[in-house]
């Protein structure tokens, strides 16, 4: 029975991504290409239940772009009920649709050098919340300090590669591009948002 749900899942999860691919890509086929190789057996066949929620998270995402921002916030909220973490994706509200400041997401990729080098406790912050929804984030700080796990290197290779590329997109994306394609400079901003949540966290 739990196996026939997960298959749902993942199912629903490979559907809402697809049609979004369609209806936000400029050339839906080459991304079709990176999602399948890169990110599909990761969130389909490993992570099924955030792999569901980021599916909803992009349709969500959609939507705002199109200024209907009560329908994203409820399909986020929905996201949340498969996956916790979902929760996050709110944060994506902070940014204003109708501008591109680079200034801000230059500054902010900044901050994501300085919170990887500082390292501030923010996870342990989170205790202080308690019950159930932080019984992981518990779990792992208990992990750490018993040494049977090690802690979560937010500064390797990959998001120092992932820092330099919204970097770049920051940088050197061209006005005329972001204002006829309202999705690319969402997208734009997601990726700077999403390195920032890693280094923080």
């Amino acid at each position: 029975f739990v196996l026939a749900i997960m298959l749902v899942y993942a199912a629903a999860s490979v559907w809402l991504k697809t049609m979004i691919i369609r209806l936000m890509s400029v050339n839906p086929f080459m991304v079709l290409l990176l999602y399948f190789s890169q990110y599909f057996l990761l969130h389909e066949m490993t992570q099924i239940r955030i792999g569901l929620a980021s599916g909803m998270f992009l349709i969500g995402l959609y939507y705002l772009c199109h200024g209907r921002r009560n329908l994203f916030i409820g399909i986020i909220l929905l996201a949340c009920l498969f996956h916790y973490s979902a929760m996050l994706y709110l944060l994506v509200l902070l940014f204003n649709t109708q501008s591109f400041n680079r200034a801000k997401l230059l500054l902010m990729l900044l901050l994501t050098l300085v919170l990887g080098v500082v390292q501030l406790p923010l996870v342990q912050m989170l205790q202080i919340f308690g019950g159930t929804l932080f019984t992981k984030v518990d779990n792992y700080i208990k992990l750490v300090e018993s040494g049977q796990a090690d802690q979560i290197n937010t500064l390797n290779v990959l998001s120092l590669l992932s820092i330099a590329v919204a970097t770049v997109l920051v940088l050197f994306s061209p006005r005329t591009l972001l204002k006829e394609n309202k999705y690319a400079a969402m997208h734009i901003k997601v990726m700077v948002l999403s390195v920032l949540v890693l280094s923080a966290f």
